[in-house]
């Protein structure tokens, strides 16, 4: 059995590596196409306190680099809308998502308004209403605002690798019942807590796919996002970690 469980460790890690030695070429020939991309947030504060944090002046400096370099961001939904991706046709597109549903996102509502940014929130749901985090109450005014699209991001932010598949679906559905009963629209994006490569499995996004609920599954592969006139290459999205100190100069 340890001679089993070793081969098998070494087929996940090598299977792993060709993932992200094919994710990087994919990377380059993106980027040769246009550069579009997602860029993830998490807290956006003063005193930028946590890993995945940003301050309000860097995340600000992110979002008018974009504008200055021709991008047009775009609501998440456009990757599931024929129409609307192909009058992005041959543009720059950038798509703005914040994970785990912080309340600094309200610090953020009048600027994104003024520059007629859409984002995507990923919502934890254990974590509302706790320090740091939207309340129930703020979630539902936040899901009204007209560029805010909600999304399920599990019940508990657990690592796909190390639970149960039932446990995994068992969190998402519970959520997503829980986020349409409270923003009374469908939750129809997904992002893995986490989402690396180590964290989540092949098995985990299948079963994830089979739900057949969500139309984008968000990861936290950091390469470019691949549009054409149709569609995105698939409903597996990656996305830069905008804590990341090179950023701009890897986009």
């Amino acid at each position: 059995m340890y001679l089993i469980r070793r081969v098998q460790g070494l087929g996940r890690y090598i299977l792993f590596n060709l993932v992200h030695v094919g994710l990087k070429i994919l990377d380059l020939i993106r980027k040769k196409a246009n550069g579009s991309h997602i860029i993830m947030f998490h807290d956006v504060s003063v005193n930028c306190p946590g890993d995945f944090s940003v301050s309000i002046e860097h995340f600000k400096e992110i979002i008018e680099w974009h504008l200055d370099h021709g991008y047009v961001f775009a609501s998440i939904d456009v990757l599931s809308s024929q129409k609307e991706l192909r009058e992005l046709r041959g543009k720059k597109v950038c798509i703005v998502t914040f994970d785990d549903g912080y309340r600094s996102i309200l610090q953020l509502k009048d600027y994104l308004q003024e520059k007629r940014i859409p984002y995507c929130l990923y919502v934890v749901w254990d974590y509302l209403g706790t320090e740091d985090y939207l309340s129930v109450e703020e979630l539902e005014r936040i899901s009204k605002e007209e560029l805010c699209t909600i999304g399920n991001h599990t019940k508990s932010h657990l690592k796909a690798r190390d639970v149960e598949e039932e446990l995994l679906i068992s969190e998402i559905k519970w959520t997503n019942t829980e986020l349409e009963r409270i923003t009374g629209e469908p939750i129809v994006h997904f992002a893995f807590p986490y989402g690396s490569m180590e964290s989540i499995s092949l098995g985990a996004v299948k079963s994830v796919l089979r739900l057949r609920v969500f139309k984008t599954i968000a990861l936290t592969i950091q390469c470019n996002l691949s549009i054409n006139k149709y569609k995105a290459i698939n409903r597996i999205l990656p996305r830069y970690d905008a804590s990341r100190e090179d950023l701009l100069s890897v986009l």
